[in-house]
């Protein structure tokens, strides 16, 4: 199957989330459109559909209600893991 991109994956995990794509579009800095043809994507690569677009927002299809399950928590342990090599601010001694 290959590697599957990041931005992708988190794209996901946002519009879940939110149940919108605008929101999530927003968040990354994205479009609208660059998010859906990301979504597109992702779902290309699975083989199967993970969000059900609907005029009021995303819903979830039962494979991606498990997608979130299994990536959510990964998203979620990434901010913490990389903050330990974040410089400290140049203004605290």
């Amino acid at each position: 199957m290959g590697r599957l991109p990041l931005t992708a994956l988190q794209g996901f995990v946002l519009a879940a989330r939110t149940g919108n794509l605008s929101s999530a579009a927003r968040r990354l800095n994205l479009t609208v459109s660059a998010l859906s043809h990301q979504m597109r994507q992702l779902e290309a690569r699975l083989g199967r559909h993970v969000l059900i677009r609907g005029p009021r927002g995303v819903e979830l299809t039962p494979h991606g209600a498990h997608l979130l399950e299994l990536m959510g928590p990964q998203f979620e342990a990434l901010e913490p893991a990389l903050q330990q090599f974040c410089a400290p601010p140049a203004d605290v001694l």
